[in-house]
């Protein structure tokens, strides 16, 4: 199986008295029925037979867990342009 290639951008955006940091891809995307989900341990939409090879689906808890210790919030939108 040859691994998918994509792309990952990161910006960070300067607001008043904090910074905005929008992380953006070119993977696949998440369905909309999914992406209440995505924050959740272990979960991955992408990843029908949990091939460990794929990831384990804690990338993004763990980033909701450190927003939290921050008083930071993380959310998920749609792509844009």
């Amino acid at each position: 199986m040859v691994p998918e290639r994509g792309s990952v951008r990161i910006d960070v955006v300067p607001e008043a008295q904090s910074i905005r940091i929008d992380v953006s891809d070119t993977g696949p995307g998440i369905e909309l029925e999914h992406q209440t989900q995505v924050f959740e341990e272990f979960f991955q939409s992408h990843n029908p037979e949990h091939s460990r090879e794929r990831g384990l689906g804690l990338g993004l808890s763990i980033v909701s867990r450190l927003a939290r210790v921050l008083e930071a919030t993380v959310t998920l939108a749609p792509p844009t342009g």
